[in-house]
């Protein structure tokens, strides 16, 4: 890969139409400025010795350069030097002090930029080691679309006091680490015959991760307030929930991602159906799973764990 990299980009004008890192392309920015100035000073003075060399020199000399021998021809330039090119050296001089100055200058600006980028690096580079940023999220869909019946007796799961939704998975490797998941929508149309809106009032959902079912027993916690018309969406069929820390899943265990109405709600969200295919990451449960299967807390009578549909259509995981 390297290699293919070096035969792509030649030199510094090709490279800073692909650096993303503003710090990094301000230090090349500055260089090729620098360039720039210095070959047009070089220019200067090249054309300089042209004109005066050519002015000092019969047309017919420099047209029959073969016919003289090359050590008449040094000899000659050594005298138009003495005798004529003293205004191209004295030029020489002051444009090389030009460049000094000029020199001197971007090299205290690289300096800076360079200095401001190399602690910029060291700051990524401890972001990455931390897992805090600069981390590529893997959208792993687990239900590819949902049904788009009105009805939520036909197209939805009702939040109570005493119901637990829980996803049944297991990371097919290790190094994953779950940072999140899409939650469908509240719901927003007809129950038992009377039209209803859960959107247009905040909710309470907590979520829980377990490894293994029990239920009692969670890895991580925590409650989210949802209030449909300001909360980050996804296609604006699902909320985009974060959590406030990564947890680290181990490869050949199965995990319990588990939803509960906060402080005894009642309301309806849509569910996603239809099964996406298969993904290299996380493998989904294949099956529904009956309500013994669990050990749950005092309060849950009901737990819905169906394979084919529910409320996390997809989990947000970061690879290491």
């Amino acid at each position: 890969m390297q290699q293919q990299r070096n035969s792509v980009f030649k030199n510094l004008e090709q490279l800073q139409y692909c650096v993303k890192n503003d710090e990094f392309l301000d230090v090349i920015k500055s260089f090729l400025k620098f360039k720039a100035k210095a070959l047009q000073i070089l220019d200067s003075i090249e054309q300089s010795i042209m004109n005066t060399t050519i002015r000092c020199m019969p047309k017919e000399m420099i047209g029959l350069y073969d016919a003289y021998d090359t050590i008449d021809i040094i000899d000659w330039l050594k005298n138009i030097c003495e005798i004529e090119g003293r205004s191209v050296l004295e030029e020489i001089k002051l444009e090389k002090q030009n460049i000094q100055k000029l020199k001197h200058s971007y090299e205290i600006t690289l300096k800076k930029n360079l200095k401001d980028l190399q602690e910029n690096l060291e700051k990524t580079l401890v972001a990455i080691n931390n897992q805090v940023e600069y981390q590529t999220d893997l959208t792993i869909k687990r239900l590819l679309k949902r049904d788009e019946s009105i009805v939520l007796e036909n197209n939805g799961i009702l939040f109570d006091a005493n119901v637990a939704v829980v996803c049944v998975f297991e990371p097919k490797s290790n190094g994953l680490l779950l940072k999140g998941f899409h939650q469908p929508i509240f719901f927003d149309g007809i129950y038992f015959e009377q039209p209803i809106n859960f959107k247009e009032a905040p909710h309470k959902i907590k979520y829980t991760l377990h490894k293994g079912f029990n239920l009692r027993e969670c890895l991580y916690e925590e409650e989210f307030s949802i209030y449909d018309p300001e909360f980050k969406k996804v296609d604006d069929n699902n909320y985009l929930i974060e959590f406030q820390q990564k947890i680290k899943l181990e490869k050949g265990f199965k995990y319990c991602l588990c939803a509960y109405a906060g402080q005894d709600e009642f309301f309806g969200t849509i569910q996603y159906t239809d099964i996406e295919q298969d993904n290299p990451y996380i493998k989904f449960q294949e099956k529904p799973y009956e309500f013994a299967k669990f050990i749950v807390p005092a309060h849950i009578q009901q737990v819905i764990s169906e394979n084919k549909s529910g409320i996390f259509p997809a989990l947000i995981v970061i690879e290491e």
